[in-house]
């Protein structure tokens, strides 16, 4: 999963976010740097998409940087499929049309995610 070299160093153009059993919206043009990623954010005007950006346009991206637990998780896909495996993240901030992520791919790192941070 997100094995694509394109991908991994920004140069592909969307990453589906799922949040909460549902894709939200679109991470597009991400760019990478070590285990961040920012991109554009691109709402599917979902209810769901709409209490995601509520949530996240609250966090105080500082706090969350620093304690990914006051941040919340979601999953990167490569499609908008559900059935998809993807990669683990933590959502940071959404600043503007701006979303700033931490992808978790060690396993224990995923199992603290998944078990700590909503």
């Amino acid at each position: 999963m997100l094995n694509n070299p394109a991908r991994q160093h920004g140069v592909a153009n969307t990453l589906f976010v799922s949040w909460r059993g549902g894709v939200v919206g679109e991470l597009r043009e991400p760019v990478p740097d070590m285990w961040y990623l920012d991109g554009e954010w691109v709402s599917n005007e979902s209810p769901g998409a709409r209490d995601f950006e509520s949530l996240v346009r609250g966090f105080d991206a500082g706090q969350v940087y620093r304690d990914l637990a006051k941040g919340t998780r979601a999953i990167l896909l490569e499609t908008a499929s559900p059935e998809e495996s993807g990669v683990h993240a933590a959502i940071i901030s959404l600043t503007g049309n701006r979303l700033f992520l931490r992808r978790i791919v060690d396993k224990d790192a995923v199992e603290w995610l998944v078990s700590t941070v909503k």
